[in-house]
């Protein structure tokens, strides 16, 4: 079955580490010319090195997926470098560093972090990159986004 993501373009958000890093690991030796995105720059930087040092292609781009600007910059990395889009990984997320989440003890600052992150942008991630997977022929979007393929 290796292969099967041959010719493929896969963007990764929160590719600097955990889920993020094995699933651009995984997706490469699958064939995948992976763009990873990620806030953490050396962790992103040390993910394309991992993807590259074991023959894949990759790039790295910061991105906050939060920010409408980055999100759209990073689907534009993927369309300028590779020419496509086909699989669009929306990992990024967080609990909040440092951060005591129970409800009686979470502040709204921390709260609003958590939900732009999460929420904000697995949508604003979309918002861009659904376009471009349509353009490219869609594959798929994971987790949470599910798209019609009309």
């Amino acid at each position: 079955m290796a292969g099967r993501l041959e010719g493929k373009v896969a963007l990764i958000t929160g590719g600097a580490s955990g889920q993020g890093r094995a699933a651009a690991m995984m997706f490469a030796s699958e064939g995948a010319q992976v763009v990873l995105s990620d806030v953490n720059e050396e962790g992103g930087t040390q993910t394309r090195h991992m993807v590259t040092e074991n023959g894949g292609q990759a790039v790295f781009t910061a991105a906050d997926v939060s920010v409408e600007a980055d999100a759209q910059a990073m689907v534009e990395v993927a369309l300028k470098t590779y020419g496509a889009l086909h699989v669009l990984y929306n990992n990024a997320g967080t609990v909040g560093i440092g951060v005591d989440a129970r409800v009686t003890r979470l502040s709204v600052e921390s709260w609003d972090l958590i939900m732009n992150v999460n929420l904000r942008g697995i949508f604003l991630s979309s918002k861009y990159g659904i376009p471009a997977l349509r353009e490219h022929s869609l594959i798929l979007t994971l987790p949470v986004v599910v798209v019609d393929s009309v």
